[in-house]
């Protein structure tokens, strides 16, 4: 009788202890579980804002997979986490870090003591982009280690070199660069020395703040080829299309540590950090009254061509909104300057 009672208090104790045992198994899950509800909901949304072709059952597991891989995401802000989802629909582009199209970086704002979301375009990203102008026949990055034979010159008879090391270690990155194939049968590269791309690296704002998720830490060498890849489409005898431009706008705010607002209802706020080592703080009195959205490759070169019709230099377009060149003016500038340049070459504008 006695063994019985035991038996059955031995049951009744792991009774007990069952619904406390599954609530431990299930609370990891709450968040994730919240989270999947939620990007149920969004599912019209980001259908609406996806090109037609993808699918958005496909970018929801993808989106899904990428959290549970990266859990800190689900501490950050609804509103910065859920902008670079639909951000990431509007371009195209899966935020999966593995390939190398997006990431989707947490970062601790210390200012308003929360992690927010930050939405950063791969090398691959931009390079599908860019793909999509209609000029391009390929693009290809490298980068180049200390072992490998490399030798490039420019000028008149420009040549590029390059055979990778087949060493087991062929040693630091020393370059990076990019070349633009065009469907005219014509050709544009671009070279960075190590020293140049990681002067960029250690200006980002991003890098500064969480160096260990960073994609620069992560990986390396798709950071520096997009970096060769963003000088050379500068100069590239190609158009870049809206998403291209977002995408570009993008990356440059999220280097800068400014709102990566790119319209369409969108605001993905930034982090910011008191302790920058950038300089100080902007005066709320000096703060420019519109949002800086990076001029497009066919607004500059469409400027310089006005530019050299009106006989005006390109340093004094740019120095009508205080910039060194036409790269760094705004998408709102560049048309200003488009308008200013029409008035010139009509006659009508003071030269």
């Amino acid at each position: 009788m006695s063994a019985m009672n035991g038996g059955e208090k031995m049951a009744t104790e792991q009774t007990q202890l069952q619904p406390s045992a599954r609530a431990d198994v299930a609370r990891p899950m709450t968040k994730i579980g919240e989270f999947r509800g939620v990007l149920d909901q969004m599912k019209p949304q980001i259908k609406m804002a996806l090109p037609r072709h993808l699918d958005p059952d496909r970018m929801l597991r993808i989106v899904l997979t990428t959290v549970q891989r990266t859990p800190k995401l689900l501490d950050c802000t609804k509103e910065s986490l859920l902008g670079c989802i639909v951000s990431c629909a509007q371009l195209g582009l899966e935020p999966d870090g593995l390939l190398g199209h997006a990431y989707l970086i947490p970062f601790f704002n210390s200012r308003k003591n929360v992690t927010e979301c930050q939405l950063i375009v791969g090398y691959k990203g931009l390079r599908k982009l860019a793909m999509q102008s209609g000029e391009v026949s390929s693009i290809s990055a490298r980068v180049v280690h200390e072992k490998d034979d490399f030798d490039y010159e420019y000028g008149l008879n420009e040549k590029l070199r390059h055979v990778p090391s087949d060493a087991e270690d062929p040693g630091k990155v020393t370059y990076a660069y990019a070349i633009f194939r065009l469907k005219d049968g014509g050709h544009h590269f671009d070279v960075m020395t190590a020293r140049e791309i990681n002067r960029i690296r250690d200006n980002s704002q991003g890098y500064k703040r969480d160096k260990n998720s960073s994609p620069w830490t992560q990986n390396y060498d798709e950071m520096a080829k997009k970096t060769a890849f963003r000088r050379a489409s500068k100069m590239a005898p190609a158009s870049i299309d809206d998403r291209t431009a977002k995408a570009f706008a993008l990356d440059d705010r999220a280097e800068q540590g400014l709102p990566q607002d790119i319209g369409d209802g969108i605001s993905i706020t930034a982090p910011e950090d008191e302790d920058q080592s950038a300089g100080p703080p902007i005066d709320a009195t000096e703060a420019p009254a519109k949002e800086f959205v990076m001029s497009t490759l066919a607004q500059r070169k469409q400027l310089a061509k006005d530019a050299k019709s009106a006989r005006v230099s390109e340093d004094d377009v740019s120095g009508w909104y205080k910039k060194k060149s036409l790269d760094e003016l705004s998408f709102d500038d560049a048309n200003d300057a488009a308008k200013r340049l029409a008035e010139v070459i009509a006659g009508e504008g003071i030269k």
